[in-house]
């Protein structure tokens, strides 16, 4: 059986490992001094930086989910579908018709990361 630190943990690097990717792929971060910026060096600390941040809102979601175990478990189940949608219409450009591409994957990202969150940690609970 998985507990719900496994789950967090989990979907705290799916969502981490997506960033850093979005970050290497599409983020163009500014010179410093005239010198070329390391890619992989902004990656790796877009990787550590969400990967706080996604377990942060992993265990506060746990946290909530455990007050009043039927309701607040079933309650977490209305991000999923505001989360799914963030991220599919930010990827697709409905929402943030003026951002970068790279805000725009990086806001998709965290999104999904919203929407799997309930799933994975009502999974857990069961």
């Amino acid at each position: 059986m998985v507990d719900p630190q496994t789950a967090i943990l989990g979907v705290s690097l799916a969502g981490a490992i997506g960033q850093a990717a979005v970050t290497v792929r599409w983020y163009d971060p500014p010179k410093i001094d005239d010198r070329e910026p390391n890619p992989l060096f902004e990656a790796g600390l877009f990787f550590v930086a969400f990967g706080i941040v996604f377990a942060l809102v992993g265990v506060v979601l746990s946290r909530v989910a455990a007050l009043a175990p039927p309701y607040t478990s079933a309650g977490l189940l209305v991000l999923v579908p505001v989360g799914f949608y963030l991220g599919y219409a930010t990827a697709t450009g409905r929402l943030e018709t003026g951002a970068d591409r790279a805000t725009r994957m990086m806001q998709s990202v965290a999104g999904f990361v919203v929407g799997v969150y309930p799933i994975a940690l009502l999974v857990v609970q069961v």
